[in-house]
């Protein structure tokens, strides 16, 4: 009796192991067909900026916050990549944070992590001087100018 039930035991340890171990069916056509998703998971279908071209006046405006618009709004992985194509112009930070440095072009690049959707925006970055006399959006002479 002792020796059926280990027999009976390692026989059914033996299809247990055989069954976790089984490596799960493949696709005979050899298809590169994504894993499917789940079925909350709503996919990215393309990413904007709100504007084509940006300007800075540096040194006033050193940096700025950018923002993309993710279609569809309720998209579940909304994570980005940044980048610039002259980081001696301008950068922009993991977060969205643009920094200009010094006059010129360059354009900031967004691609989403799911789809690899991408936009670009022109930066044009610009020197502003101000020489003390002249205010800011002012026509005609500055107060006191004679």
């Amino acid at each position: 009796m002792k020796k059926s039930f280990l027999f009976a035991s390692g026989v059914l340890l033996a299809l247990a192991f055989a069954a976790c171990s089984t490596p799960p069916p493949t696709d005979p056509e050899g298809s590169d067909d994504p894993p499917p998703t789940r079925p909350d998971t709503v996919l990215v279908t393309g990413v904007s900026f709100p504007d084509d071209t940006v300007k800075f006046a540096v040194p006033k405006e050193a940096t700025k916050l950018f923002s993309v618009r993710i279609e569809p709004g309720n998209a579940t992985n909304k994570r980005v990549r940044w980048s610039s194509t002259d980081e001696a112009v301008a950068t922009i930070s993991s977060v969205g944070i643009v920094t200009a440095f010094s006059e010129g072009t360059t354009k900031i690049a967004v691609e989403t992590v799911d789809g690899e959707f991408t936009d670009t925006c022109v930066v044009i970055v610009t020197s502003q001087f101000y020489d003390g006399t002249r205010k800011c959006g002012r026509r005609g002479r500055a107060k006191g100018a004679r």
